[in-house]
């Protein structure tokens, strides 16, 4: 296996869920063959296959990141 980052950006997390999803639709691999070759655990993919299943790729887009809103407005800073 090649070396993994400790953390993934939300771009490179992106673009790993359309890879799986475009081997999870292909049906080439099994879903354990797809997590070791995306890194994943197979309880993801599982989980990634359970989505397309019933939600479509839609199910598995990009969301805002949720989080604290800003303390500071436009005024403060």
């Amino acid at each position: 296996m090649t070396w993994q980052p400790n953390s993934f950006t939300r771009k490179q997390m992106a673009e790993r869920r359309v890879e799986g999803v475009r081997l999870l639709q292909a049906r080439e691999m099994s879903q354990d063959q797809i997590a070791w070759h995306l890194s994943l655990s197979e309880a993801t993919s599982s989980k990634w296959m359970k989505v397309l299943e019933q939600c479509s790729p839609s199910g598995l887009q990009t969301r805002k990141a949720s989080g604290c809103p800003p303390k500071l407005n436009a005024a403060n800073k």
